[in-house]
């Protein structure tokens, strides 16, 4: 059965075909009456008359949603959702998205799942407003509606965020109520989330690539390895991203004593010391290298050097506070504590003379 849309523009000249037909048949009816002195046929009259009527309004109703003369009824309703929870009423947000899904559902269906989203964060925000039963029951009814959120999406990307929202979520209401289930349910899907994070990015490194994408790639898979590790005492993954972080700094330092400086252009020259010893320093200051460390400190001692004494140097403290860094990580690694009365003497210096405190 094909259906029939009298608010489209075919429909809209469909009925105005219709009305033209009627009222030139209507017209010829009264033609000959009158010749024949008979009685005009009103049925004719009024049914013409009203689908013009019908045509007419619509029309106007047209003009004026294109004019913006006045707002659909959805977004009336979505505009009072989203003042509410701007001003922290996530009941009555709630309560307004819900009645925005069912309106949009009917005129555009496309919008619904942006106004679930919004309908499911205001209940995760009343849920996190406090410990009363009504915070719980909010709780309930965001993690239902980001279980719906997940059986309905298809989409990779969404999925892996829903998801995220479920274990936020899950866990609200594990810390604010203590809910042994939620607790657990929270954690596994946080699990899973890394486990998947870490696989994506394996997969990644598997395929052909340039450099500086396969840098890329490494980085993200020892972030997702450390949140693994720190998060759910998984020290095997823990070791792996030490493994791989130590690896991409020492690439990195590589790549920096072996690219060509441009000595002829001392802030490039400089710029390209102050990224080497930012790495040596995160190098030694991670991994407890010495060495790295010993290297950074010289590389600073060069910067603080070539920088003209200026009283309000950001350049200069920001150097000098990074060569305190520097020495104080190394110190924490001798015996004894010579770097460590340095480092205090260049923190007391750097804040005495420029009004900053040490880091």
């Amino acid at each position: 059965m094909i259906g029939f849309d009298a608010f489209s523009p075919n429909g809209i000249l469909a009925i105005q075909v219709v009305v033209l037909c009627i009222l030139l048949y209507g017209y010829s009816v009264a033609k000959k009456n009158e010749k024949g002195k008979k009685i005009i046929s009103l049925p004719i009259r009024i049914i013409g008359g009203g689908l013009l009527l019908i045509v007419g309004v619509i029309q106007i109703g047209k003009g004026m949603d294109v004019l913006g003369w006045f707002e659909p009824q959805y977004l009336i309703s979505a505009n009072s959702a989203d003042a509410a929870q701007r001003s922290g009423q996530y009941r009555k947000a709630a309560d307004d998205y819900a009645k925005t899904v069912q309106l949009v559902a009917k005129s555009k269906p496309d919008l619904t799942l942006q106004y679930r989203e919004k309908q499911a964060k205001a209940l995760y925000d009343l849920g996190n407003k406090g410990n009363a039963l009504e915070n719980k029951e909010a709780f309930g009814e965001a993690i239902k509606l980001y279980r719906q959120l997940l059986a309905d999406s298809s989409e990779p990307k969404l999925a892996r965020q829903y998801k995220e929202n479920l274990a936020q979520a899950l866990d609200g209401l594990c810390v604010a109520f203590e809910d042994k289930a939620a607790c657990e349910e929270a954690t596994k899907i946080s699990r899973q989330l890394c486990e998947e994070k870490i696989e994506l990015n394996r997969r990644l490194l598997s395929k052909p690539s340039n450099p500086a994408l396969d840098r890329e790639n490494r980085e993200n898979l020892a972030e997702a390895l450390y949140d693994l590790g720190n998060r759910f005492g998984d020290k095997a993954a823990h070791k792996e991203a030490t493994g791989i972080n130590r690896q991409l700094r020492e690439e990195a330092i590589k790549r920096y004593h072996q690219s060509p400086v441009d000595s002829s252009n001392p802030e490039i020259a400089k710029r390209h010391r102050e990224e080497q010893a930012k790495i040596l320093y995160d190098l030694g200051n991670r991994f407890g290298d010495k060495l790295a460390l010993k290297e950074a400190i010289a590389c600073y001692r060069q910067l603080i050097s070539e920088i003209k004494q200026n009283t309000g140097s950001y350049q200069l403290a920001e150097n000098k506070n990074m060569l305190g860094s520097a020495l104080l990580s190394l110190g924490k690694l001798e015996t004894g504590t010579a770097r460590l009365t340095e480092a205090l003497e260049v923190f007391k210096k750097n804040a005495l003379a420029f009004g900053v405190g040490a880091y």
